[in-house]
C-alpha cells in the first residue's frame, strides 16, 4: 500500500490525498455527531428524571394533606352515623376536603412518572372525587323519601386512603423523608362493615 502511494505522481497523488482527506473528514463529522447525540441523550434523560422527581414530590405533598383530610371526613361520617344515624346540612359545613389543584395543574406531566405510580395517583383522585360527589347525598331529604348509606362515602374513602399507601411509602423512601403516621380508621372500618352486613342481609 505504502509502496503504491509512493509511486503516485502529480495529479494522481493530489487526487488521492484529497479523497483521503474527504474520507477522514466525513468520519470525523460522523464520530462528532454521534458523540454529541450521546451527550444530548444523557442530558435529556437527566432533565427528564429531574422533572419527574419534581412532579412526584409535588403530588406527594398534596396527597399527604388530602389523605389526612379524607381520613378526618371518613371519621366524621362514621361517628355521625354511630351517634345519630342521620346527616343534616350543618354536617357538610364540617367537611373541608380541598380541591387537588396540583394534581390538575400537573396532569399533563403524569406521563413522566412510573406507570405503577400513575395508576396509584389517578386511582386515589378518582376515589377522592367519589367521596366529594356522594357526601351531599348523605343529607336527609324528605322529597327523596330514602337515605343513602354512609358506605357510599366510606368505601371510596377507605380505598383512597389505603390504596395510595404503597405509593407514598415508595415516594417517601425515594425523597428520604419521614413517612407520616397512618390515620386512625377504627370507627370507619366498624361502620363500613356494619353497612355491608346490612346489604348482605337485605
Amino acid at each position: 500500500m505504502w509502496q503504491w502511494l509512493s509511486q503516485l505522481q502529480g495529479a494522481q497523488s493530489s487526487l488521492v490525498g484529497s479523497f483521503a482527506g474527504f474520507v477522514f473528514g466525513i468520519a470525523a463529522l460522523i464520530v462528532g455527531a454521534l458523540f454529541n447525540f450521546r451527550l444530548n441523550r444523557k442530558r435529556d434523560a437527566f432533565l427528564r428524571t429531574e422533572e419527574a422527581d419534581a412532579v412526584a414530590a409535588a403530588l406527594y405533598g398534596e396527597i399527604i394533606l388530602i389523605r389526612e383530610e379524607l381520613a378526618r371526613t371518613a371519621n366524621l361520617v362514621a361517628r355521625t352515623e354511630m351517634r345519630t344515624g342521620s346527616f343534616n346540612t350543618h354536617f357538610l359545613e364540617l367537611i373541608r376536603l380541598p380541591d387537588p389543584l396540583l394534581y390538575k395543574a400537573l396532569a399533563n406531566k403524569l406521563g413522566l412518572l412510573d406507570p405503577k405510580l400513575i395508576l396509584a395517583v389517578t386511582d386515589f383522585h378518582t376515589n377522592l372525587e367519589l367521596v366529594r360527589a356522594w357526601l351531599p347525598h348523605l343529607v336527609t331529604s324528605e322529597d327523596r323519601g330514602f337515605d343513602y348509606s354512609p358506605l357510599s362515602v366510606l368505601e371510596p374513602a377507605i380505598k383512597a386512603i389505603e390504596g395510595i399507601k404503597p405509593a407514598i411509602e415508595a415516594l417517601a423512601a425515594n425523597m428520604r423523608v419521614e413517612l407520616p403516621t397512618d390515620p386512625e380508621l377504627g370507627a370507619v372500618y366498624a361502620v363500613a362493615e356494619n353497612e355491608r352486613e346490612k346489604f348482605d342481609e337485605a
